[in-house]
């Protein structure tokens, strides 16, 4: 398959599994909190959020695995690709006895330090199934999908995560209208990760026959785990202390629960943003490990243009219709407050923030350059813990929110500053300029949009209809006037070049 094929396979690929994931990622939660409460739709968020930190155990695995791949699937020496999946084995292997063991601790420790009145054997039970999903990860599922992602076929990964949505949704019902116990809604993650599992596999044998999966291990070849385990360190801090700061030192599992509903919507917009990054993460990898810096520079340039474009319109959206879908979505649920203005704003702004950056990660990350960038990842975890514990007793989620922002902007403007000034000689202030058009853009619509935020829906098919019409408006504005600006600048900048040539040609 041709290199455009293969882009154009893993954004179609990747945008329908989102969408996937977002009509059954949407129901789902709504189902299981009015069926069990925010108290046990809380304790779930906890074990998952704690079961997230004993991935550290990973050690920066996957993200190594990628870069260690890169160069000899370039070159198709599939030699060294065989001896490298066979030490990504071996690392997990041992990745998931740690767990094991990790795993015990956090069912012990866990029923000392929720308040609630939760029945042992839930607790205990959730936390198994939490762990099961983590550990067929790690163990069966791991190698096989970073072959795929690195050899840009992260599309054959989305179709397979398409039917495992289907499967869940289909299995989570039999659970909650059979009312079983709320951990085996979790369970049933276990069991579609077995059938991952078994499509990866198959898939990998029949189309990599020139692959020996059972070579001898290569030791070295996955470098920087140290390094990236700090960058994994941060990103857990950054993505999963707030639930567990509410949950201790807010005193409550309906708090945890609350936030997690406004989380799960950004969850959503993040990983539509990420579909398209996928689509050329491996193209970039592959470009960074031939040392293909000038195609680099286009293929980026360019994408980040439309990138910003789209990311700047669904969290102006998201920013609009927040209210609105809580009103609908929690809707009968009366043990916690989730109507909540201040919260949605708060939950945008620090959605956009973080996922400005991504394409300079991917760029660094794909360049192995996590020792270069590690200091600012460790500021940032200290920004983000010091002022959320100092605004949590007084604000509440508000707090937190805040925290995560501030180290949030620490990071994204020094991963700005070190791509476009270390690694490529980009025009820093053509990038600035357009964030800042944009984010007026965004103020913009979100001003013109108060009767949309104070909105009730009589339905989901009214609340439907007014997110399609708002989404559709809101992108021609943001398409519109992003083209105009791109027209404005390209013009300014041929007219310098042409004043500079003038210049020396009068010298």
């Amino acid at each position: 398959m041709k290199a455009d094929k293969k882009y154009i396979n893993n954004l179609v690929s990747g945008l329908l599994c989102q969408i996937v994931a977002a009509v059954i990622g949407l129901i789902l939660p709504g189902l299981i909190l009015k069926t069990y409460g925010s108290v046990l739709n809380g304790l779930m968020s906890v074990i998952t959020q704690i079961l997230h930190y004993l991935s550290l155990m990973e050690m920066g695995i996957y993200n190594a695995s990628l870069v260690a791949l890169y160069k000899p699937l370039a070159e198709k020496n599939y030699k060294r690709v065989s001896n490298v999946l066979s030490e990504i084995f071996i690392y997990y292997k041992k990745i998931s006895i740690y767990f094991s063991i990790g795993t015990i601790a956090i069912g012990l420790i866990l029923p000392l330090i929720i308040k609630e009145d939760i029945p042992l054997a839930t607790i205990w039970l959730s936390v198994l199934a939490v762990a099961g999903i983590n550990l067929t990860t790690y163990l069966l599922v791991g190698r096989y999908k970073v072959l795929l992602q690195a050899n840009d076929q992260i599309y054959i990964c989305n179709y397979v995560k398409i039917l495992e949505w289907i499967i869940r949704f289909v299995l989570s019902l039999v659970v909650i209208y059979g009312g079983y116990n709320i951990a085996f809604t979790k369970i049933v993650l276990v069991i579609t990760n077995m059938m991952v599992f078994a499509v990866l596999y198959w898939y990998c044998k029949s189309h990599f026959s020139m692959l020996d999966f059972d070579a001898v291990p290569t030791r070295g070849s996955i470098k920087q785990r140290r390094d990236i385990l700090v960058h994994q360190i941060t990103a857990l801090v950054t993505n999963n202390t707030d639930v567990l700061l509410l949950t201790i030192f807010g005193n409550s599992l309906s708090l945890a629960s609350v936030y997690t509903m406004y989380e799960m919507i950004n969850t959503l917009m993040q990983n539509v943003l990420s579909s398209i990054i996928n689509a050329i993460s491996a193209k970039l990898g592959h470009l960074i490990a031939l040392k293909e810096y000038n195609n680099l520079k286009k293929i980026l340039s360019k994408y980040e243009l439309l990138y910003d474009t789209i990311l700047f319109c669904l969290y102006t959206c998201m920013a609009v219709l927040l209210i609105p879908f809580m009103k609908v979505y929690t809707r009968g649920v009366e043990d916690a407050n989730y109507i909540l203005p201040t919260v949605a704003i708060f939950f945008s702004i620090k959605g956009a923030i973080r996922m400005l950056r991504l394409p300079y990660s991917e760029v660094v990350a794909n360049a192995g350059h996590y020792k270069e960038t590690k200091v600012q990842t460790i500021n940032e975890t200290w920004i983000n813990l010091v002022v959320s514990f100092v605004l949590l007793p007084k604000y509440g989620i508000i707090g937190v929110l805040v925290g995560t922002i501030i180290a949030e902007i620490y990071r994204t403007i020094h991963l700005y500053y070190y791509v476009l000034k270390n690694m490529f000689s980009f025009n820093i202030q053509h990038t600035i300029f357009r964030l800042c058009f944009n984010i007026m853009l965004s103020v913009f619509v979100y001003s013109m949009s108060t009767n949309m935020r104070i909105y009730t829906p009589a339905d989901y098919l009214s609340l439907f209809a007014v997110i399609i019409v708002f989404f559709v408006l809101s992108s021609i504005i943001f398409c519109l006037f992003n083209w105009l600006y791109f027209m404005i600048e390209n013009l300014f900048g041929k007219n310098v070049l042409k004043r500079k040539e003038a210049t020396r040609k009068n010298d």
